[in-house]
């Protein structure tokens, strides 16, 4: 799965910010990696972080998942948008004023210092408007 095939009109009702102990993609190995889980139209997914070498990290991959997630709230418009000119992030927006609500994926990809974005800000869901 790729990000940019959740492009399109969703409900979010769930987003999840955690820190995982992940099995390496070599090796037999297991890393702390920062984890995104969310679901979008009953679905569940997680963006999973390769964290490299400490400096650099990436995405290692965006998959559904059976995880619990356990901030949940009333289902939200959204638009999720595909931005891949310099990045591989899907970035998913209130409806109804554009606002960013959750950003996920590897920023500056063909940069010496990629990086793995997780950037979550409910204040701009409507249910949180005015109140955060």
């Amino acid at each position: 799965m790729e990000l940019k095939d959740l492009v399109g009109l969703h409900k979010l009702s769930g987003v999840d910010m955690l820190s995982e102990n992940i099995k390496e993609t070599w090796g037999d190995g297991y890393e702390d990696s920062q984890v995104v889980r969310f679901i979008l139209d009953g679905v569940t997914y997680s963006a999973i972080e390769n964290p490299e070498d400490g400096y650099r990290s990436t995405m290692r991959e965006i998959k559904k998942d059976s995880g619990e997630v356990r901030n949940k709230f009333p289902e939200q418009e959204v638009f999720c948008v595909y931005d891949g000119d310099e990045s591989d992030l899907l970035r998913i927006l209130n409806v109804n004023t554009s606002e960013e609500i959750l950003v996920v994926g590897t920023d500056n990809i063909d940069d010496y210092y990629p990086g793995f974005i997780r950037y979550w800000n409910p204040e701009n869901m409507d249910i949180n408007k005015g109140k955060l």
